[in-house]
């Protein structure tokens, strides 16, 4: 499930504001989202924990998407967010409706964002994906906040993730900052080959929050694609410190695991307006 897109998407090709909106060191992975939003699927797979004192909760959310990325007719969602093993929530657009099912409270809304035989609307892809970012919450919403920066519209682009941050690029090519460096909140290290680069966000003092997008090609004669992001957030509440520590692999695929198709649960409860059902 790991075919790759080419990055050949330039920063020529995207409105002049996007561009100005980044760094020069960020444009790869503009370019890297701008190059996904050919791919007529992608899943992304988000894994990791949650620790907290004695408490180390495990974290799995899969991102399904589908879409005619030339003739945009339809769009395709399916949202499976798991903790600990157990179900959370699932969010699914099946083309034409929108699922949100919170599987703790036993409880599911619906919107309607497509059409079933008339041309689909103007702005329905931007809908479902409005849609399911206020329907996630936790670490699910940087997985779909990530897929909304790609697949919004023509309008999609890239926003620094850590406004603030310091931005460290670690490669072999000329202009980078250095080879290697040690993840300043998760202790992990990123180290650059010819055929591995990082970008890096990292703050030297304050919020103890860092992520980095890691690149890689199959040798030097290939284009760098973008694999996936590693995030981490530590605070610490009086003695206590929590640790939330993930990664999102990217896959940009031409078949899935789902159908996305949602039935609600017979004992479900519908709601109108709903607290967030993503986790």
């Amino acid at each position: 499930m790991s075919v790759k897109v080419a990055l050949t998407v330039s920063c020529a090709a995207l409105a002049a504001l996007a561009c100005a909106q980044i760094s020069t060191k960020e444009q790869a992975i503009q370019d890297a989202f701008a190059s996904l939003r050919s791919a007529d699927s992608l899943v992304l797979q988000l894994q990791g924990s949650d620790k907290q004192g004695s408490r180390n909760d495990s974290l799995d959310t899969t991102v399904f998407w589908s879409w005619d990325s030339a003739l945009d007719k339809f769009a395709k969602i399916d949202v499976w967010v798991n903790q600990n093993s157990a179900r959370m929530a699932r969010l699914c657009g099946d083309g034409i409706t929108f699922w949100a099912l919170d599987f703790r409270q036993n409880a599911y809304n619906s919107t309607r964002y497509g059409t079933y035989n008339a041309a689909p609307p103007t702005g329905f892809r931007s809908n479902l994906l409005q849609a399911v970012t206020n329907s996630s919450r936790g670490t699910t919403t940087w997985a779909t906040r990530m897929l909304r920066e790609i697949f919004s519209g023509t309008g999609a682009e890239y926003r620094t993730w850590l406004p603030g941050a310091r931005i460290t690029l670690l490669s072999t090519d000329p202009g980078a900052d250095q080879l290697s460096m040690i993840d300043p909140v998760a202790n992990r290290t990123y180290t650059a080959s010819n055929t591995e680069k990082f970008i890096v966000y990292s703050y030297d003092t304050g919020l103890r929050r860092s992520a980095a997008f890691h690149f890689s090609r199959t040798d030097t004669a290939s284009p760098y694609e973008l694999t996936e992001v590693y995030v981490a957030d530590q605070r610490t509440a009086g003695s206590t410190s929590r640790l939330i520590d993930f990664s999102i692999q990217v896959n940009p695929a031409l078949a899935t695991t789902t159908n996305y198709v949602f039935v609600p649960p017979t004992t479900a409860r519908a709601i109108a307006n709903p607290r967030p059902a993503g986790g």
